[in-house]
């Protein structure tokens, strides 16, 4: 019988193993870093995926009443409006804005520049933004975390500010991920830009305090808050964050804020009851994922 000699540890064989090691272990330190500063779970899905095609988004969700039929419409014929209109808001513009925006903010709030808690939030913007569908805007983003203790997030021209409050709220970094691309959405679906633009066929586009008011302020209604949740979700999925994380944000939100869910109530609100997010985010996740199970 032959008797093949095989070196087990020949050098070569020692120095693909030692390199192999190594760039798992440095793939193991970079991910394990990412979470450290943020103290968050790690729940992503392990890989990019190509965004779903012929997504689906129906915004029946919320319209449940007459009530909710009426502000549709309503809506939708401003917007309308508001788009016909001849005057034009560039990304440029949007830009310069949102910076003098930040320089307002600045003056009154303090940012956290502490690197092991904004680097990995950049990180994490960061992705969100390359995993942008082709029809993105030319905005340039910027992302910026304020010590505030009170749980918000809000978004103008590209500038997006986070408060320690909701920051300190998340307790996955999908969690993280999903405030991020929902702010991001504001600004990729043109919330931001309407904002502007109203402003400015009012007239009143040259008052820096009034425009932050309005930019700043929860202004959005409860239409543009759903449609930038599902846009979240599927830039979640694109980016391989789980999407099913803002599922669980806003099913806890409601657990804990136990709001005074009525008709006139919500027709007075800009944004949806929290239950609501939830479950127009669960109906697009099956719709749109059916590979992903919803708690």
């Amino acid at each position: 019988m032959k008797i093949i000699d095989v070196e087990i540890f020949s050098p070569t064989l020692i120095r693909k193993t030692s390199c192999l090691l190594l760039i798992l272990c440095f793939s193991i330190s970079m991910a394990q870093k990412l979470n450290d500063g943020l103290d968050l779970k790690n729940d992503r899905l392990n890989k990019k995926t190509e965004q779903a095609k012929n997504i689906e988004f129906d915004i029946d969700c919320i319209i449940t009443d007459a009530f909710a039929q009426m502000a549709f419409m309503a809506h939708t014929a401003e917007v309308n409006a508001v788009r016909m209109a001849p005057l034009e808001i560039s990304p440029t513009e949007e830009n310069e804005y949102g910076e003098k925006i930040y320089k307002e903010i600045e003056k009154e709030n303090k940012f956290i520049e502490t690197e092991n808690l904004i680097n990995p939030i950049r990180k994490i913007a960061e992705e969100l933004i390359n995993e942008r569908p082709t029809n993105k805007t030319n905005l340039k983003y910027t992302i910026y975390l304020i010590d505030d203790s009170t749980i918000n997030a809000f978004t103008a021209g590209g500038y997006i500010f986070i408060n320690k409050g909701l920051l300190d709220y998340c307790k996955t970094v999908s969690e993280l991920a999903t405030i991020i691309a929902h702010e991001i959405g504001h600004n990729e679906k043109g919330h931001i830009n309407l904002i502007l633009k109203r402003i400015k066929i009012a007239g009143d586009f040259g008052n820096i305090l009034y425009t932050i008011k309005q930019a700043t302020a929860p202004s959005f209604n409860q239409f543009d808050e759903v449609e930038v949740d599902c846009y979240a979700v599927d830039l979640l999925y694109a980016t391989g964050y789980d999407p099913r994380a803002a599922t669980k944000l806003w099913k806890r939100m409601d657990n804990e804020k136990k709001e005074e869910n009525s008709i006139i109530t919500k027709f007075l609100m800009s944004h949806p009851y929290s239950i609501e997010r939830y479950e127009c985010l669960k109906q697009h996740i099956q719709q749109n994922y059916k590979n992903l199970k919803v708690d």
